[in-house]
């Protein structure tokens, strides 16, 4: 319900109007009793029939908060004994209430800061029928109604006069319809810590809701919150956790605060049915006491909904959340990818965040929106560090007129910006669809066969050159597009060929795309699958958000030929730069399919050809780049395969200060950006230690009185450094037991979980201060070399200068020339093993890693060099995963789980960088899952067989059982290791059944039996009903329940809930079944054989195939 001019203590217009309803200071239920489940108690009461209590107390004009007095607050109701039952009937409070009433105390903050003040008013008496207050339950009527006498009050333990002041103020009806239960706060009457963040916790427990809660300030403590330009609504957050509701209030100065809770009603007698549908009903009332408020409060971002978090809008349209059920999300790296799902239509979404010092959206930073495999995913990337709102509207697909619904907000909150977030991200509706655009588009790639990776249409591209592998069928062609982002026209600009290439991978069936950067940004990668040579269909699109460290110039890719064919054509090595220095001869391997012989043919300053031997399916040979300027072409049958260019010494000059100099302003805004993210985070680390202190001092007692300010160090050094030094040790020691126990609990709880939290604690903290460490080293030694360089450089100009004046003449001309020519092979071959290295690290091989950097260390390059060093890091990292995959496979062949603990031990002590530690992780979750599997093995057993040996043999003697009888045997036949063929025929059967005992049954260990054999045990008996099989023989149902237990402990085993069913050809290989047994079966059973090897071996021995009939 909606109030005008202040709240007042009654509900006018909704079900259960009462006025001035007795609540009190901060109350609690009686202990052993939840807040909605006290029963109706029958007391020792032996009266029957009616019962009027005299000298009654009732709340009559109470304020939360207020004591009540005997002569004032008087009234009188009834107690009734119905089918021996008591309740209660409030005749006065059934038929009339107070409408209007206000007590003028409470002054409501408008949306724009201002103030709407409360004027104090008697209200008037309204008659008319209330059901509340006719059989009202003792537990209900506790709330508004004293009686004098405590027997009275037909509770199972009577609450006293204080009791009932500091129960909560809440209207017990509408709590119950709601289905609410309050966790937290069980007094009517709260105090804000000194944090100032006051947090209410209560839980649905029927359906969901929506709710809103308001925030008042009482009439003495009001101020001009419009000119400080303070909206209090924004101090206030309702946030939802499946069925959890929080209520979190931050109060913006000291003062007295009355904080109401209402619910939605939607008309249903659920919900209070008597009132309008869409109408907002009091559930709860709080009185908040402020006495002094945080420094680091912070107002909440603009939502569009009343709450955060999926509630009830979300359930209306049929939305779900998958990734993050909770209201609040940490964004990791300033960035997050929320998943949710649609239950029913495929939804379309629009997006907005909202910062907390600007109600509008950020245009700049709108989120992105795809679908994918039946998910709808929303991804988000913070401009800074600070909270965020995140709005979610949703309409069907199906109807483009209807108008979008609000979902839900999400609060984001970010310690950092996203890495390279100074750069704008597109909107959707220029990007048009990411991921598959339409569902003719997923069609046509599912008739490719097509598996791209990465699957994830965005990707956040760390370094300057990316590469995107699809595989496909070889007989289709895919090509693209390559667009960047300009911000400035807020437009898309097609980038040139010579940043895009595709090739063919390396199996041959599909294709290779590869990007360079020539500046950060978003980018817009669209692949179009080709019919012919004329027409195109979009059918995928990725953004590309750059955030490299681009220290050289682009160096863009050959241009493409028309005989260049993807995935027929690839690269195998070299020749990926399109732009060759002069005087160095670069090999180059490709393979080019069925298309022809390759050779050469130099083409601008001097014409030659240049022939190119074939090596196995690839054709090998040099890039000759001797002639500055000139143009060579890779020709195959005729046509032009690829086109390079040779620079010349100007442009090679030119194109390296340029780049040296953007190279430099590049990383200059980086570095700079860097250092104001890191700002950000300490001073968001400062804000929340802030925090924390003050509600450690709070706890402590008396913390109010003495408060650490930072001005405040002067005068503490001055009072004496001894004792802060001493506290701060204290401080310090504190921190640290702090942190240890959580460690110390969960090491005696789980070895798998303390092993887990070790590592990755300790991993992390390494990989920080070791990539803390390395961006200080290369900063230094940038730094030192180039100092360094600059002081040779004087040196050796003062050397030649000598040796000229000593000469007379100098170096000659073809010294010079040795020289220089010397230098451009030594700078072709380092760039050559970079290329390598980094061709290595993107194809994520072991041994092209591990040739690439003997290379590199044959050449005698420098061992400190970051990208050598990353190598090594990520070869050694390939080498534990191989590990680890090793150990898992050892530890389920063996059963022990020591196998894995060693590896992770070993993978716990290197000091590991976060962009390895993510590659990592998954491998290590799996170990992790694996190795906590284990302990469960020696929990899981089978049931044991409920039948004794005399009615088992009875089974076995029957001649012809019924055919569930049968499937039955067959399914426990095949658990205890005997293939299906064997036991297809009863007569089989029968004598497999007499020589198992009831004690081999009992001795089977689930370990085992294979998942896929369970699976097939499983699809037998099916479709047989266990009441049939009882019905038919009792030592068939025994055996029924028996291999239902033994499935059920091999899935809890393997966790293999998803494994398909052992085939005939699997059984054969797991049961180790040779051909000539399998062809006897058959013979036997059908009258036909399959042709075996030892048939038709020299000499014909075995039996002759049957004739054709």
């Amino acid at each position: 319900m909606g109030r005008t001019g202040g709240p007042s203590q009654g509900r006018a217009g909704c079900r259960g109007q009462e006025e001035g309803l007795a609540a009190g200071h901060s109350g609690a239920l009686p202990a052993g009793e939840t807040f909605l489940s006290a029963l109706p108690a029958n007391h020792r009461v032996r009266r029957r029939g009616l019962r009027a209590g005299s000298r009654l107390q009732e709340g009559h004009l109470l304020r939360v908060g207020q004591r009540i007095e005997p002569n004032r607050d008087r009234g009188l109701w009834f107690a009734v004994l119905i089918d021996g039952e008591w309740r209660f009937v409030d005749a006065h409070w059934g038929c009339c209430h107070v409408s209007g009433e206000n007590s003028g105390e409470w002054n409501r903050i408008q949306e724009d800061g201002g103030v709407q003040t409360s004027t104090r008013t008697q209200g008037t008496v309204v008659y008319s029928c209330n059901e509340t207050y006719f059989l009202t339950d003792p537990w209900k009527m506790i709330f508004k109604h004293f009686p004098e006498r405590p027997e009275w009050q037909l509770l199972p333990e009577p609450l006293t006069k204080d009791q009932f002041e500091q129960l909560p103020y809440l209207f017990p009806d509408l709590v119950e319809a709601f289905g609410l239960r309050l966790l937290s706060h069980k007094k009517s009457v709260a105090l804000v810590p000194h944090s100032g963040r006051l947090s209410i916790e209560l839980e649905e427990s029927s359906e969901i809701h929506e709710y809103m809660a308001l925030l008042y300030i009482h009439s003495s403590d009001t101020i001009n919150f419009r000119q400080k330009q303070i909206k209090l609504a924004r101090f206030l957050a309702v946030k939802r956790a499946g069925n959890q509701l929080q209520i979190e209030v931050y109060p913006p100065k000291p003062g007295k605060y009355l904080l109401v809770l209402q619910g939605h009603s939607d008309g249903s007698p659920a919900a209070g049915g008597s009132a309008a549908a869409g109408q907002m009903m009091d559930l709860v009332h709080y009185v908040l006491h402020c006495h002094r408020a945080s420094d680091f409060v912070e107002p909440m971002p603009e939502n569009q909904a009343d709450e955060w978090g999926l509630g009830a809008r979300a359930e209306k349209i049929g939305v779900e959340a998958v990734s993050h059920p909770d209201a609040e999300i940490r964004l990791q790296d300033g960035e997050q990818t929320i998943q949710l799902r649609a239950k029913q239509d495929e939804l379309e979404y629009r997006c907005e965040l909202r910062s907390q010092l600007d109600t509008e959206p950020l245009a700049d930073y709108e989120p992105l929106v795809w679908h994918q495999d039946g998910f709808d995913l929303v991804h988000v990337v913070a401009p800074g560090a600070g909270r965020f709102g995140l709005a979610i509207r949703a309409r069907r697909r199906s109807d483009k007129e209807s108008q979008f619904e609000p979902v839900c907000d999400y609060l984001l909150e970010s310690e950092v910006g996203a890495d390279g977030s100074e750069d704008p991200l597109p909107p959707m509706r220029l990007i048009g669809s990411l991921a598959c655009p339409d569902e003719a588009a997923a069609a046509r790639l599912k008739a490719m066969n097509a598996r791209p990776e990465p699957k994830s249409p965005y990707i956040r591209a760390s370094e300057p050159e990316i590469c995107l592998a699809w595989q496909h069928r070889p007989t289709e062609r895919l090509s693209a597009e390559l667009y960047k982002f300009d911000a400035g026209s807020a437009s898309l600009r097609r980038l040139p060929d010579g940043q895009l290439f595709n090739q063919g991978v390396d199996v041959g069936d599909g294709t290779e795309f590869r990007v360079r950067f020539a500046e950060n940004g978003c980018h817009l990668l669209r692949l179009f699958a080709d019919a012919d040579d004329s027409s195109r269909e979009l059918v995928y699109t990725y953004l590309i958000r750059s955030c490299a460290r681009l220290d050289e110039p682009l160096v863009a890719f050959p241009t493409r030929g028309p005989a260049w064919r993807a995935p027929a054509c690839r690269l195998e090595s070299g020749g990926l730069d399109g732009e060759l220095a002069p005087g160095c001869a670069a090999p180059i391997r490709l393979r080019v399919g069925d298309l022809g012989e390759v050779n050469g043919e130099n083409v601008g300053v001097f014409a030659g050809e240049t022939p190119f031997q074939l090596d196995g399916d690839c054709w090998t040979g040099d890039l000759p780049a001797e002639a500055e300027g000139s143009r060579f072409e890779l020709r195959c049958g005729g046509q032009a395969l690829l086109s390079y260019r040779v620079l010349t010494e100007a442009e090679l000059r030119r194109r390296e200060e340029a780049g040296g100099k953007e190279a430099e302003a590049r990383n200059r805004r980086r570095d700079e950006q860097s250092e104001q993210r890191e700002a950000e985070r300490q001073e968001r680390q400062r804000q929340e230690e802030g925090r924390r202190k003050e509600a450690a001092e709070e706890a402590a007692g008396g913390g109010a009185k003495k408060q650490h300010r930072p001005g405040s160090a002067a005068s503490s050094k001055s009072s004496g450094g001894s004792k802060h030094d001493g506290g701060a040790a204290a401080e310090e020691k504190s921190s640290s037991s702090k942190s240890a126990s959580p460690v110390k609990k969960s090491g005696q709880s789980s070895p798998s979980k303390a092993r887990e939290s070790r590592f990755r604690s300790r991993s992390r903290s390494r990989s920080r201060s070791h990539s803390k460490s390395q961006s200080r080293s290369r900063s230094r030694s940038r730094s030192r070399s180039e100092s360094s360089a600059d002081e040779t450089g004087r040196r050796s100009g003062k050397a030649v200068g000598g040796r000229k004046e000593a000469a007379g003449g100098g170096e000659s001309r073809d010294e010079r020339k040795a020289r220089k020519r010397e230098e451009r092979e030594k700078r072709e071959l380092r760039k050559y093993c970079r290329g390598q290295l980094l061709d290595a690290l993107r194809r994520k091989k072991m041994k092209p890693l591990k040739r690439a950097m003997d290379e590199w260390e044959e050449n005698k390059f420098s061992l400190n060099d970051d990208l050598f060093i990353f190598s090594k890091s990520y070869y050694r990292m390939m080498e534990l995963r191989e590990k680890l995959k090793d150990s898992i496979r050892e530890a389920k062949a063996k059963r022990d789980k020591e196998y894995i603990g060693k590896v992770l031990e070993e993978i716990n002590n290197e000091f590991f960088m976060d962009e390895i530690l993510t590659e990592l992780d998954p491998d290590v979750r799996r170990a992790l899952e694996v190795y906590r599997r284990f302990d469960r093995i020696d929990k899981i057993t089978i049931k044991p067989l409920n039948l004794d040996e005399k009615s088992k043999l009875e089974l076995a003697s029957y001649s012809s059982p019924d055919k569930s009888v049968h499937i039955t045997c067959m399914s426990v036949l095949l658990l205890m290791g005997y293939y299906e063929k064997r036991t297809r025929k009863w007569r089989r059967c029968q004598p497999l059944i007499r020589a198992l005992k009831v004690a081999d049954f009992n001795r089977l260990d689930p370990a085992s039996v294979h998942p896929a054999i369970a699976a097939r045990a499983r699809e037998l008996v099916s479709n047989l009903d266990v009441k049939e099989v009882a019905l038919k023989s009792a030592a068939a149902a025994a055996f029924f329940d028996w291999s239902l237990n033994a499935v059920t402990a091999v899935g809890d085993l393997n966790d293999d809930s998803d494994t398909k069913p052992a085939s005939i050809k699997k059984q054969k290989k797991l049961f180790k079944v040779s051909a000539e047994e399998d062809a006897d079966l058959d013979w036997e059973d059908k009258g036909k054989r399959v042709q075996t090897a030892n048939a038709n071996s020299a000499g014909g021995r075995g039996r002759g195939r049957p004739p054709r009939r």
